[in-house]
């Protein structure tokens, strides 16, 4: 495998949201791209109890139906925000994409 795009998604505390995060990367007809979950030690459960790694394996099944590669990183410690960030890149097959405005 050998995707275009990778989706990058550090979770820290946000597993309320990490749900509705993966449907939406689901719901794109784009579908040359993998996704990257890091999971910076998070303590956190969605409204059903759910950690990030049960939602990630859920979330996981059903894109490989798709033939979308999902990966989930688990850090042992909470590491911040900067080496969330680098253990995704680290973790992605192809490259990334960073869209977003560039000041000169």
């Amino acid at each position: 495998m050998n995707p275009a795009i990778s989706v990058c998604i550090p979770v820290f505390r946000s597993e309320k949201t990490l749900e509705s995060c993966l449907k939406s990367v689901c719901a794109q007809k784009f579908r040359d791209f993998e996704v990257v979950i890091v999971d910076d030690a998070s303590d956190g459960k969605d409204k059903n109890g759910k950690t990030a790694k049960k939602i990630v394996k859920d979330f996981s099944k059903q894109m490989k139906k798709n033939g979308v590669f999902v990966e989930f990183v688990r850090n042992s410690s909470n590491l911040g925000l900067l080496e969330a960030r680098r253990t995704l890149v680290e973790g992605c097959v192809r490259r990334i994409y960073f869209a977003g405005r560039f000041r000169r």
